[in-house]
């Protein structure tokens, strides 16, 4: 509906996996997911994301570059969250480097 206010909700996610350099390593994956509010004030709700992001992480193939992985994380949360359009994904290796996907 024209005029619907739109809602970017984030979420981060925490998890241990292999890296290229060897070794488990603690890595964060940030979505950003926008849409209009649902019948109870929501885009999407919260544990639901989670639920869809852990999802998306059990799919991935480690280890890999941080921009392969968030552009396969991307594209699988692409799939699974339709019709909330998935506007940002971060893959954060460290707390200083990570690479981000904003979709096709």
């Amino acid at each position: 509906m024209p005029g619907e206010p739109q809602v970017t909700v984030v979420r981060r996610l925490t998890f241990e996996a292999p890296h290229a350099a060897g070794g488990e390593r603690p890595y964060v994956l940030e979505v950003s997911a926008t849409g209009p509010l649902d019948a109870n004030g929501y885009v999407i709700d919260f544990f639901e994301l989670k639920r869809v992001m852990e999802d998306a992480v059990a799919a991935l193939e480690f280890p890999g570059s941080a921009e392969r992985l968030v552009v396969a994380c991307g594209r699988e949360l692409e799939a699974r969250l339709r019709p909330v359009r998935v506007t940002r994904v971060v893959l954060w290796e460290t707390p200083n480097q990570g690479a981000e996907y904003h979709g096709e």
